[in-house]
């Protein structure tokens, strides 16, 4: 393994093992396609990969194709918007984006993608547009700490802890694509740490896109009304439900486990009918697998707050793409 890792540049072997973090139905598929072994545990995978590229049958192109498509759906925080219809015939033409893509340099990655690992700062690394879809992909450098050991030592008749934090570097995805034929639109985030604000992180990105086309910083869709139906809807079952009363009080109603909505108590049913104003400002609810016309292969648990909905897991492309329709289709 060690003459291995020589031969291979770092950033592949870093890009192998981001891939490997993610589910293994991602190295599955690719394996399978390439007609190359499929089996073995995720050390084992890494080897093969390593092997692969070694020798040339794959490179490093072929690798981010694979982290991109880990990377892109699930686990993160997706804001709704509506582009108005004069911005949206701008942005079906292909001359005035390429223009404007051309202008700030970024003419090199239209309609194709630039190799990248994990940046230094957030950079631009594919756009995808055709008659149907403008997607705009960044990848940005996340970084992360874990407590690895804590140690008291004693200097000068003082004493000080000492505390070794592992620090791990990870690639995020951001994507802003617009659906052209409607004009829906969705700024998508990866999950941040904890106690980050998602508000704050979606503004840079809403700044740079209307530096670039002119049409003013975009305005989310607020979900109140969607939160208000859904928790009637026979296509999730609802877990957790809060409200914000008129004076400004916070109720919340919660179920007795994952399996159970929260209609199924009688008791908690009754005091939901005894709120008569105010508005949803959250729900934690599962996308039902019966419902779906399968398009879920497993129930999808979503958490909607009154300004995005956050998915918990890993997701493919239908999988957000069902969850938001309905979503909109509960705010129509």
């Amino acid at each position: 393994m060690g003459e291995i890792e020589t031969e291979i540049d770092h950033s592949i072997l870093q890009c192998i093992d981001l891939i490997l973090a993610h589910k293994k139905e991602f190295v599955y598929d690719f394996l399978k396609k390439k007609d190359y072994p499929t089996s073995g545990t995720k050390e084992v995978q890494r080897e093969r990969l390593r092997k692969l590229v070694a020798t040339g049958e794959i490179n490093k192109l072929d690798l981010l194709t694979v982290l991109d498509e880990c990377e892109r759906f699930g686990n993160q925080h997706i804001y709704l918007f509506r582009i108005a219809e004069p911005n949206l015939v701008k942005l079906r033409n292909s001359a005035y984006v390429k223009k404007v893509f051309k202008e700030i340099g970024l003419d090199r990655v239209y309609n194709a993608q630039t190799p990248c690992v994990i940046p230094e700062k957030s950079q631009v690394i594919s756009i995808t547009h055709n008659k149907d879809w403008l997607n705009i992909c960044w990848a940005t450098k996340k970084v992360t700490l874990e407590l690895r050991s804590t140690k008291r030592v004693h200097r000068s008749n003082r004493e000080f802890c000492i505390k070794e934090y592992l620090i791990t570097k990870f690639r995020d995805l951001v994507i802003f694509r617009v659906y052209l034929v409607s004009g829906d639109a969705e700024l998508m985030i990866h999950q941040l740490p904890r106690g980050s604000r998602y508000d704050e992180e979606k503004e840079p990105y809403l700044k740079q896109l209307d530096d670039w086309f002119k049409f003013g910083i975009l305005t989310n869709i607020g979900l109140q009304a969607a939160i208000k139906k859904l928790e009637n809807s026979d296509k999730v079952r609802v877990r957790n439900l809060g409200f914000r009363t008129d004076m400004g009080s916070q109720i919340e109603f919660v179920s007795a486990s994952i399996d159970q909505g929260i209609y199924e108590d009688p008791d908690a049913r009754n005091a939901r009918k005894n709120i008569r104003s105010g508005l949803g400002n959250a729900t934690n609810c599962y996308w039902l697998t019966s419902k779906s016309q399968n398009v879920l292969i497993q129930e999808l648990r979503t958490r909607i707050y009154a300004d995005r909905i956050a998915f918990t897991r890993q997701c493919r492309q239908e999988e957000v793409d069902y969850v938001l329709a309905g979503l909109r289709n509960s705010l129509d």
